[in-house]
């Protein structure tokens, strides 16, 4: 009877080991591990624990039993420590039979690995006691366990361990990246695409994979349709990167497929794409390229290289350089035993393995802190051409994340442009939303062409309701006449819906619109602009509703904007002058104008117009006459589309604001009438006008953007915005000592306003006194780490103090954040120079002259201006466009009829 309960004890010991073992391998070096080795570990120590729950209950109660007072309410501990790990452990295991996963369960886990450590190490310690304690020549009636058993027991949950690293930014990768030509110069085999593979990998899982475990059905489903998922087969992107591999090469095109399919572009064969089709012009394609289908095959299990589907983001484990252009990295890990099988008990033992352990596929593919950062996002959304793809120089392209880091939205800059009060907000909190306690995966955006092309008209409305969110608005907001004699200022109305402006017939005017970018962390329109239209259309109707003068209404939405249009847009060049309108923009050398809305900021859009006296039909005006405007967009151009035939449908315009205003003929003397909005109000309408007016970086129009500041003082004098944004038309006037005023009066009113602290020491850098500057933005700097321009202005005023080692370190700062600004680096190539460091300051001036300023812009941008007149009013900082009779149209009632597209 004893022999055959030292052999169940044994045996028990050996079993409590193993169990504690395989535990501390799977919360030990097995914490990420999904392979076999990892699987095996996990049903060992389910089946030991399963088995276990007995022998161990029957143990500890005859341990009670046999101990003495203080020794029995141990036990008692370590009892009450057992039942708890095997309730949550028991809990954990058949919720997961039933088909349930358990990755919600944190709390169930955790106890569950709490208790039971806290249970083994209790024992292992009076274990390990009473064998110090022994007699060394002491026989007992039973076996102990050994001192080395009892150590494992004791101290093995100390042996966990984590490890984590940041990326930081590094001058040297940066320079052999931009440098780079072939693959062994990058160090990467996957060149020109910027993605790169970390450690070891396994082939990646489809996102139908992730859609059939049960798991994240609704992500997917919300993904199948969104942009996302088609930005490797849209024929849109088919059609422009079937014409660079043409022209550059195939393996060339890896440089596309790096951001539109980067699972694809990580694959050793060389990117194949459809070849051009013959006929016609040189950028004709055939235009039936196939799409995956929305929901069928793709969601039974094909999916592989379907542009950004799931391990393309959630298997990124950084973004080791803010530079863009697809630079993450990615790390595929290994699954878990019978990932591929499709059924059978391989593929039941896959889900329950998959739904009992979710752990480490959490850790392998959700990373929060990467994934919530717009840093994230930058590696794609950020983009420049450079030798590899032009055979030219470094030419900046589009750039969504640059947009949002200088704006309000980021939190980040201390001098948001225009900034009012905007809460911080990163890229995923408006494409990808939490909904419901979930992150919504649609990534709505502006792209409303690809559904429509596929006739997802659910798509459509989520995507146009996401556009019409009140993130763009219209002010009709000025009218101006000009002076009877030249000694007399100009009558200025302002604004219209204050019942103090009306018209008279046969006069003529001229209208302020402001457009101002409320709700967009990037300019609009952002991306690729070369692509896109976004337009006024301004319409003036007589009393009955017929549409007298108009801009920018066209006759079908497949047309071509009129020129007379004032239009948010890009026209870039290559380098033989000619118009880029098949988005190949690695061949762009310049651009002719381009006319965007920074966050935050406002845009004029001015006309001028002559009242008529008589209505189309010649009979006598009735008033009142109505303005009426509105915002259009479409994400193609036309002449873009011309040559897909097959693809009109995908040419369709959305309104994103409109507004309307009623000015009365001047019949009597008019008296003006209560406005409805509040003082503060109205001084925000003045703001922004101002702040349309500052926009152009050449060209502002500073004399009117002084007034609409000061009125603005006027009616809200206690605002600190009024006067910072006086102080800002001041400081671009070079009137510094009104300037410093200006910002020590917002200072007054907004101690903790950073914008204010931020120009001040400006105009002090300005002034010469570098040391207030340096006591003004030094703390901002460390408050704003990423504020490129704060760290640029910072290194500017050391650089002029002989602080060259601390100036560096500024415009390293600087670099940091924006890797391609081109005076930063100049700056610290000076630097570098007076430190006497002149390797680093050679690699500077490398990198300057791949960013040097292309001197065939200076001459092709004249060229095209002589042999393109009609482009020569957008070119203008802020163009003034002409209402013209409507040609055509004799009723059109309701100019702003049709509402919302």
């Amino acid at each position: 009877m004893k022999r055959r309960l030292s052999v169940s004890l044994s045996l028990l010991s050996v079993g409590l080991a193993l169990l504690t073992l395989t535990a501390l391998y799977l919360v030990g070096p097995g914490w990420n591990a999904m392979g076999g080795g990892a699987a095996l570990a996990l049903l060992l120590h389910i089946g030991l624990g399963v088995a276990l729950i007995v022998p161990i209950a029957v143990a500890l109660l005859r341990k009670m039993r046999q101990a003495g007072n203080a020794g029995r309410a141990a036990w008692g501990g370590v009892s009450l420590l057992a039942v708890l790990c095997a309730l949550t452990g028991l809990t954990l295991l058949l919720r997961a039979a039933l088909g349930y996963s358990t990755a919600r369960d944190v709390a169930v886990w955790w106890t569950h690995v709490g208790a039971g450590f806290l249970a083994v190490m209790l024992a292992g310690l009076g274990a390990l006691r009473r064998a110090l304690r022994r007699p060394p020549q002491a026989q007992t009636e039973e076996p102990r366990p050994t001192p080395a058993l009892a150590f494992v027991m004791l101290f093995g949950p100390f042996t966990l361990w984590t490890a984590a690293a940041l990326p930081e930014y590094a001058p040297d990768d940066y320079y052999r990246d931009l440098t780079a030509t072939n693959a062994a110069q990058a160090q990467n085999p996957y060149f020109p695409a910027g993605v790169r593979l970390v450690g070891a990998h396994s082939a990646a899982q489809s996102a139908a994979y992730c859609g059939r475990s049960g798991c994240h059905v609704a992500a997917y489903r919300e993904w199948l349709p969104s942009a996302h998922h088609f930005a490797g087969t849209d024929p849109f992107y088919l059609a422009v990167a079937s014409d660079y591999a043409a022209r550059a090469g195939s393996e060339a095109a890896r440089w596309c497929q790096g951001c539109h399919d980067p699972i694809r572009a990580i694959r050793p064969p060389s990117p194949t794409l459809p070849p051009r089709t013959g006929g016609g012009s040189q950028n004709a394609y055939a235009p039936a390229f196939a799409l995956p289908p929305q929901r069928g095959t793709s969601e039974r299990g094909g999916g592989r290289g379907v542009g950004v589907d799931c391990v393309a983001c959630h298997a990124a484990v950084g973004t080791p350089t803010r530079a863009g252009n697809g630079r993450f990295s990615l790390a595929l890990p290994g699954d878990y035993p019978f990932a591929a099988r499709e059924s059978g008990w391989p593929r039941r033992l896959h889900d329950f393995l998959l739904r009992v352990r979710p752990g480490p596929h959490q850790r392998a593919y959700l990373k929060p802190a990467l994934h919530r950062s717009a840093e994230f996002c930058s590696s794609c959304h950020r983009q420049s051409f450079n030798v590899p793809q032009n055979h030219y120089q470094f030419v900046r392209g589009p750039d969504p994340y640059g947009e949002w880091l200088s704006g309000p939205y980021s939190g980040r800059a201390a001098r948001g442009e225009g900034a009012i009060s905007y809460p911080p907000q990163t890229c995923q909190g408006c494409h990808f939303p939490r909904k419901g306690g979930k992150v919504s995966h649609a990534a709505l955006g502006a792209n409303t062409a690809l559904p429509a092309l596929r006739g997802d008209a659910d798509r459509v409305a989520q995507a146009e309701a996401f556009l019409q969110a009140d993130r763009i608005t219209l002010d009709l907001f000025a009218l101006r006449r000009s002076p009877a004699r030249p000694d007399q200022p100009e009558e200025w109305l302002a604004p219209l819906d204050s019942g103090t402006a009306a018209l008279r017939p046969g006069e003529t005017v001229t209208l302020d619109i402001v457009v101002s970018n409320r709700g967009i962390g990037h300019s609009f329109p952002s991306g690729y602009e070369d692509l896109k239209d976004a337009w006024l259309e301004v319409t003036l109707s007589d009393g009955d509703g017929a549409a007298l003068l108009q801009s920018g209404a066209l006759a079908s939405e497949a047309d071509a904007l009129p020129q007379d249009t004032h239009a948010y847009r890009m026209v870039a060049l290559d380098r033989s002058g000619n118009v880029l309108t098949r988005h190949n923009l690695t061949e762009m050398v310049t651009t002719v104008y381009r006319r965007a809305i920074p966050p935050g900021s406002s845009d004029i859009a001015r006309y001028t117009f002559r009242v008529p006296q008589r209505n189309a039909d010649g009979q006598p005006l009735r008033g009142p006459l109505r303005l009426h405007a509105r915002l259009r967009y479409r994400p193609l151009r036309p002449e873009f589309v011309s040559d897909l035939t097959a693809l009109d449908r995908a040419v369709r315009s959305t309104t994103l604001a409109e507004a309307t205003v009623a000015l009365p003929l001047i019949t009597s003397r008019m008296l003006s009438r209560p406005h409805s909005q509040t003082l503060r109000q109205l001084a925000e309408r003045f703001v922004q006008y101002g702040n349309g007016l500052m926009a152009p970086a050449e060209g502002a129009d500073l004399p009117r953007a002084i007034r609409a500041f000061q009125r603005a003082q006027e009616l809200a004098p206690d605002w600190a915005e009024t006067w910072l944004g006086l102080g800002r038309a001041y400081l671009h006037e070079v009137a510094l000592l009104a300037a410093r005023s200006q910002f020590e009066s917002a200072l007054r009113l907004a101690p903790d306003s950073a914008a204010a602290r931020a120009y001040l020491g400006v105009v002090a850098s300005k002034q010469g006194e570098y040391d207030r500057a340096l006591r003004l933005l030094r703390p901002l700097a460390e408050r704003f780490p990423e504020d490129a321009a704060l760290q640029f202005d910072l290194g500017q005023v050391l650089f002029q103090l002989g602080n060259y080692e601390e100036a560096a370190a500024a415009f390293r700062q600087a670099l940091a954040a924006d890797p391609d600004n081109a005076a930063a680096h100049y700056r610290l190539k000076r630097c570098y120079q007076h430190l006497r460091r002149v390797p680093e300051a050679r690699r500077e001036e490398a990198i300057g002259r791949y960013m040097a300023e292309d001197k065939l812009a200076s001459q092709l941008l004249p060229l095209y201006r002589r042999a393109h007149p009609e482009d020569a009013l957008a070119t203008q900082s802020i163009p003034v466009h002409t209402l013209r009779p409507t040609s055509g149209i004799s009723r059109a009632r309701n100019a702003g009829a049709g509402g919302r597209r």
